[in-house]
């Protein structure tokens, strides 16, 4: 994402207040101050990143073992993650 705020027209040609030495600590953020195309590009890279995680994701030892029996047990249960909404569904 860095890469793409660093290539992207809109910030280098210092038309945005940030100009290109935008901060480098919240996605949203420096996706929001792109211009559009580096906005597409940017969304397009998370989601390559969100997919190859998804991919290669490995399920915790025991955990849904843990989570059927909490189920069984009425225990309600939830995700928290810093990630996106869709992670937490899959």
């Amino acid at each position: 994402i860095y890469q793409v705020a660093d290539e992207d027209k809109f910030l280098v040609a210092g038309e945005h207040p940030l100009g290109k030495y935008l901060e480098r600590d919240d996605l949203e953020v420096i996706i929001a101050n792109l211009s559009p195309e580096g906005q597409r590009k940017a969304k397009n890279k998370i989601q390559e990143i969100l997919q190859r995680h998804v991919d290669n994701m490995i399920i915790q030892e025991g955990g849904p073992a843990l989570v059927a029996f909490l189920a069984r047990n009425g225990v309600k249960r939830a995700v928290l993650t810093r990630n996106y909404e869709r992670n937490a569904i899959i």
